[in-house]
């Protein structure tokens, strides 16, 4: 080998090494690029995981004070219905006791005296 085939070879290694470490910067490059995308779109979906869970975790509470909202609407609701039961018996009773009232005289005590009222007479 001549002196100058011999710097063309060391050029050519030298050039191939220089190549090389470019490539292989590149594809680093390349790599952190991609990974930085990969924990990007990681982020992003933590985040979004991370608002379906506020948002569900609202919505439960939410839930539940309806439910005890429902619950107490339905005591109120056996409550009046025992209310309206009490006052039909009451109306029952009153209309018996004006069934009955009517065929007897009132009696009105007033003071120390007694009045007798016939109502066959109104």
């Amino acid at each position: 080998m001549t002196g100058g085939t011999t710097t063309m070879i060391i050029c050519l290694t030298v050039m191939v090494s220089v190549v090389s470490h470019i490539v292989f910067k590149e594809e680093i490059s390349s790599s952190k690029a991609e990974l930085n995308s990969w924990k990007a779109a990681t982020s992003n979906e933590v985040r979004v995981y991370q608002d379906f869970c506020d948002r569900n975790l609202a919505l439960k509470k939410r839930e539940d004070e309806l439910q005890l909202n429902v619950n107490k609407l339905e005591a109120k609701e056996i409550e009046l219905q025992k209310s309206i039961t009490r006052l039909g018996q009451y109306i029952s009773e009153l209309q018996v006791n004006n069934a009955t009232n009517l065929n007897q005289p009132l009696q009105v005590e007033l003071s120390s005296r007694t009045l007798f009222f016939d109502t066959q007479d109104l």
